[in-house]
């Protein structure tokens, strides 16, 4: 039978993604791929791709009751790509800007691990396996959902690995190794799991809504664990936190295709090999629990992309800024700074990690008209490479932009190559002062992190 081979290919299976965790450890954990970006693409890719062949390899050659056709081999693993590609990606990045606010506290952080990644992954993974798979005359008995899931679950992590991987090239091999093979295991075993349930709708006939509804949430809360025990063993400091992480994950997925496969020896005991394919109307109830999720999800988003808000009644203005920039808002400190040759004094001060960037705004009590300004006066005391001076608005008020570029100072790491800093400094004329908007970011994501300054400053409000 082959639920009896499901064990044993999933603790070979292990094997072989410890083996290559260990090999990339030793030789790649200090070394970045420092290749041009189209060597640097060909190579992530070969190494994302590798736990993902191991999975699918493994799982399809000890399929040798009703092995499925090739062609059925490659289709879950294209759909679980697309799913990705088309459904998660964009809606992580685009729609609900996940990373923008899922860390700025830890009550968003649950809410965004469960009913937002979480739920975007699982409702993903039942459209594709209920309406795509389910329904082939192929599935043809229920350790068929485990197989399609794994398969799924394996093009789905390719691409939010790679995709992941790209956005971080200072990444080591080993780093690049460790997401690779996490995310394999995690979601393979999620959607084998996923793949099982919704098999029960085919050859139990009965109780289609239980089991997809069932189906839905198990995936959200499985992956809603994952994301929030994964991330703890990284925010905790703990020493070797990446194999603590992946022989948890490890362990947790194994679990779960234990459970999966005693679930299918007792199906196996029973007869239950065959089943007519269900019908492709959508479960209504089903796909409105969905909608209601992602709604949820909408309005989670909502709330933490608005942000916090910065208001200094003394000068006049206030400003929403997002959950991601950590801030030191220093206003009721009032502490003065030095910067080149203008006193001036720091209202708010925040720094972003992913893209890096930094933003400051200080106030300035230079009596002089705008117009009279030496830009030179508030740059920093360095070399610049670019410089440009423009007029801009910031709602019913004109001002002027200073934006430059430098080398930073590379005595720190003299095996690197200076980086280029770009910058943006702002000033505008309020009462009787200067308030200086300064945003700085490396030129690698100096426009990455553009879209998140400019929505600092759209929402500046100026005392009447």
């Amino acid at each position: 039978m082959r639920t009896q081979s499901i064990i044993r290919t999933g603790l070979v299976n292990s094997l072989f993604q410890i083996l290559f965790l260990v090999v990339m450890f030793a030789v790649g954990r200090s070394t970045a791929l420092n290749t041009g970006q189209s060597a640097r693409f060909i190579i992530l890719a070969a190494l994302v791709f590798v736990p993902c062949i191991i999975w699918t390899l493994f799982y399809y050659l000890q399929d040798r009751y009703m092995p499925e056709p090739l062609g059925y081999v490659i289709s879950p693993f294209i759909a679980g790509m697309a799913a990705a590609a088309l459904g998660a990606v964009p809606l992580h990045l685009f729609f609900f800007h996940t990373q923008e606010w899922i860390y700025a506290s830890i009550l968003l952080f649950v809410l965004g691990s469960f009913l937002v990644k979480a739920m975007i992954v699982s409702a993903l993974f039942y459209i594709v396996l209920r309406y795509g798979f389910l329904p082939l005359k192929e599935f043809n008995e229920p350790v068929d959902g485990l197989f399609y899931g794994a398969v799924l679950g394996t093009g789905f992590a390719f691409v939010c690995s790679l995709d992941y991987l790209l956005a971080h090239p200072t990444f080591t091999l080993y780093v690049i190794a460790f997401t690779a093979t996490v995310n394999v295991l995690i979601f393979s075993s999620v959607g084998a799991l996923m793949g099982y349930v919704l098999s029960l709708i085919k050859f139990k006939k009965k109780d289609r809504i239980a089991y997809s509804v069932l189906a839905v949430n198990f995936g959200m809360v499985l992956l809603g664990i994952f994301y929030l025990v994964s991330e703890l063993f990284f925010v905790s400091g703990i020493s070797h936190a990446f194999w603590f992480c992946f022989t948890s994950v490890l362990i947790y997925s194994l679990l779960i295709l234990s459970y999966c496969y005693f679930k299918m020896r007792r199906l196996s005991e029973k007869g239950i090999f065959r089943g007519e394919a269900p019908s492709f109307r959508f479960n209504l109830v089903t796909t409105l629990g969905i909608g209601i999720l992602l709604v949820g999800a909408g309005i989670i988003s909502h709330q933490g992309l608005r942000g916090k808000t910065f208001t200094n009644q003394e000068y006049g203005i206030s400003f929403r800024y997002p959950h991601s920039l950590s801030t030191n808002a220093l206003s009721p400190l009032a502490k003065p700074t030095i910067t080149t040759q203008v006193l001036s004094k720091i209202l708010f001060s925040g720094y972003n990690s992913s893209p890096h960037f930094r933003v400051t705004v200080k106030i300035d009590r230079n009596k002089a008209q705008l117009k009279e300004m030496d830009p030179l006066r508030y740059i920093e005391p360095v070399r610049t490479e670019s410089f440009l001076v423009e007029t801009i608005e910031l709602g019913d008020k004109k001002g002027r932009r200073i934006a430059y570029s430098f080398l930073e100072k590379s005595e720190i790491k003299r095996a690197r190559f200076p980086q280029l800093i770009k910058s943006y400094v702002d000033l505008f004329r309020q009462d009787n002062v200067y308030i200086i908007f300064s945003y700085t970011a490396n030129s690698a994501h100096f426009e990455e992190g553009l879209p998140l300054y400019r929505k600092i400053l759209d929402s500046v409000r100026w005392r009447k």
